[in-house]
């Protein structure tokens, strides 16, 4: 499972890569819940993009 932490994150509206980690997920696995990233759990596939490409390692598996 993927995990996100929150607080890594500075919360989607002051991502430095403008919330890149739901732009790269290829499932919409992804969404934005009071401007922080949700993952939907059922839809994850594991495939890494959004812990690679947040730019503060807020995701991690």
């Amino acid at each position: 499972m993927v995990n996100f932490n929150k607080q890594l994150c500075n919360g989607i509206d002051k991502c430095e890569s403008n919330g890149v980690c739901i732009v790269v997920c290829a499932l919409d696995a992804i969404e934005n819940v009071n401007n922080y990233p949700k993952i939907n759990e059922n839809v994850c596939t594991e495939c890494e993009l959004c812990v690679r490409n947040c730019p503060n390692r807020a995701f991690s598996l």
